[in-house]
């Protein structure tokens, strides 16, 4: 890997901070630490780093307008920085063929990182973007996640709103955060309100998000009015969709304010 790709990855890296935070400093003091595969050590991070910087160097030959760059060096840093700590705790990447190249085509890890990237460029909603990151980082350890189903999950992730993200959180373990454990049928409701059922409803029709009944059983409602916020349960979809993305750290700030107008009136 060349001086001129690590320089390139670390330009994108170190503008990154407003959105990556201290996983900046962390991701520059890999690079700092001589080669990438002297940084990242022998449990099988050689092969990532050099990924890592050959796509982020990629990338970084394109145009991109300043908040594209922001944005990516953003999802770069938190997966260099997320990488780097699971290495230092002792863990390895996954040992499959999700690295090697076949034949002459490209390793299914540089196109899940590409997508990656690509998908973050575009990313309006700024606090989705170091999701993507983590998710990357999880990718690169996880041997029963392939290719295929990584695809899947980054076009889900595209069309989820940052709310709905802090609400698959809030579902997945609401803690404090009780739910409403009543419909608005017949009832009056603001129309943010029904905005929130709708983005709801929407999860529902993705499969990451059902309603179930007093037995626990699927609840087939019909219509916004008929959602029960404290009977919603994450699917196998998705409770994987807030694991891989490590959702468990969107802050409670932000769980609160998605859910205020599904918990109980005070």
């Amino acid at each position: 890997m060349s001086k001129d790709e690590n320089d390139k990855t670390k330009r994108l890296i170190s503008g990154s901070g407003e959105i990556a935070g201290s996983a900046v400093g962390g991701a520059l003091g890999f690079f700092a630490g001589g080669p990438v595969g002297a940084a990242f050590g022998a449990a099988g991070g050689t092969v990532v780093g050099k990924l890592l910087t050959k796509i982020g160097s990629e990338i970084h030959d394109r145009f991109l307008a300043p908040r594209q760059q922001t944005r990516v060096g953003a999802v770069c840093a938190v997966a260099v920085d997320t990488i780097k700590k699971r290495l230092e705790n002792g863990e390895s990447i996954r040992d499959d063929d999700f690295f090697e190249n076949e034949f002459e085509a490209r390793s299914k890890a540089d196109e899940v990182f590409e997508g990656v990237l690509l998908k973050s460029k575009d990313s309006y909603q700024e606090k989705k973007v170091p999701y993507l990151g983590k998710f990357f980082a999880n990718t690169a350890f996880d041997s029963k996640l392939s290719a295929e189903r990584a695809n899947l999950f980054l076009n889900l992730f595209e069309r989820v709103t940052y709310r709905q993200l802090c609400l698959l959180r809030v579902i997945y373990k609401p803690g404090h955060l009780i739910l409403r454990n009543e419909e608005k049928k017949n009832r009056s409701v603001s129309p943010e309100e029904w905005g929130v059922l709708q983005e709801i409803n929407e999860l529902v029709d993705s499969n990451l998000v059902r309603q179930v009944d007093a037995q626990g059983n699927r609840d087939l409602f019909w219509g916004l009015g008929a959602i029960c916020p404290a009977r919603l349960t994450l699917t196998m979809l998705g409770i994987d969709m807030v694991e891989y993305f490590d959702l468990v750290q969107i802050p409670l700030s932000d769980q609160e304010e998605a859910s205020k107008l599904i918990r109980p009136s005070i």
